[in-house]
């Protein structure tokens, strides 16, 4: 079976890596695709790169937003409403992906038709394309080569704890699927990628290539990278991977060992008691109630976690201390 993959490349302001990310989709060795380019009011001029390309026999449809929409996850609604793919690739505009991306995906996907979610690893560039590193998975390969898992389990043993999908570049899903899913991730900032996944591929498999055939720009645009991204975004993460784990554990029916709420609960006070110490978040009271209540509905003794939390904070702040103060006398002594 040949399966349509309909390439949606949702941009903003990202003329100067349009080509190549246009060109690495119209490259790839599997040529079953079309492409939908979505501008969302760009002010540079990414309109000028995309109108290059309009006349191609694989650009589908070209559409302009008169006015920004100021959010990713609409513009991936629009985009999944215009495709005719049995599979969608969200082909973010600043990253590429090496030209054998779609046929190793695909052929996973063909291999085991029960797959609704198949990405793989992940390259990491900067703006100028010189790598970073690598983002992998640590799963053992137990089918073929490649990790192949039920979405149930997954989500589970794995999205309940963290975004298992770093980029949505390096992923292609089953269109069918994105009528399953929850609409509530459009009101996300940050982390409606990571619910959108669990919806995904909840009633389905999920799939995992471990080789590198993506490649995720670190820029100074991208969240993680902004400048603002510590002050104004790291508080908006934090509360938001909460209520991403809060709707997995919903999802599986609460079925997670008291072992792993346990873990979750310690893990992500630690973040939150550090990162306030460090004055890099500011929780007001609503934050605070929010966070109490929600770990207090996943483990009913997050009260002792706290504790073992704040005192794992002290202890790294000590040692950092002593890793300082030791650096400054072997400085003196130099």
């Amino acid at each position: 079976m040949v399966n349509l993959v309909s390439a949606i490349i949702p941009n903003y302001n990202h003329e100067r890596y349009l080509i190549q990310r246009i060109d690495s989709v119209l490259n790839q060795t599997y040529q079953n695709f079309e492409i939908i380019i979505l501008d969302d009011c760009s002010s540079d001029d990414s309109r000028l790169i995309i109108e290059q390309y309009r006349n191609h026999s694989k650009i589908k449809h070209i559409v302009y937003n008169e006015i920004n929409s100021g959010s990713v996850f609409l513009q991936w609604e629009k985009g999944i409403a215009l495709a005719s793919g049995d599979y969608i690739w969200m082909a973010e505009s600043d990253d590429y992906a090496d030209n054998n991306f779609l046929e190793s995906l695909v052929n996973i996907t063909n291999q085991n038709p029960n797959v609704g979610l198949a990405f793989c690893g992940s390259n990491t560039v900067d703006e100028n394309g010189v790598s970073i590193g690598k983002l992998v998975q640590e799963v053992a390969n137990n089918h073929n080569g490649y990790y192949l898992n039920n979405g149930y389990d997954e989500c589970k043993d794995a999205f309940f704890f963290h975004p298992i999908v770093p980029n949505a570049s390096a992923v292609i899903f089953k269109k069918e699927n994105f009528y399953k899913v929850d609409a509530s991730f459009k009101l996300y900032k940050i982390c409606g990628d990571w619910q959108f996944w669990i919806d995904i591929c909840f009633d389905n498999y999920i799939a995992y290539w471990p080789q590198c055939l993506n490649y995720f720009r670190q820029s100074d645009t991208s969240v993680s990278r902004s400048k603002h991204y510590i002050k104004d975004n790291y508080k908006i993460f934090l509360l938001e991977k909460l209520k991403v784990s809060l709707y997995a554990y919903r999802k599986v029916r609460y079925n997670i060992s008291l072992k792993n709420k346990l873990k979750y609960t310690d893990i992500y006070l630690f973040s939150v008691i550090l990162e306030a110490s460090r004055k890099r978040i500011f929780l007001n009271k609503a934050d605070v109630k929010y966070i109490i209540k929600s770990l207090c509905f996943l483990s009913p003794v997050t009260g002792i976690v706290f504790f073992k939390s704040m005192a794992d904070v002290i202890l790294f702040g000590l040692r950092k201390v002593n890793r300082t103060l030791t650096k400054k006398m072997l400085l003196k002594t130099a």
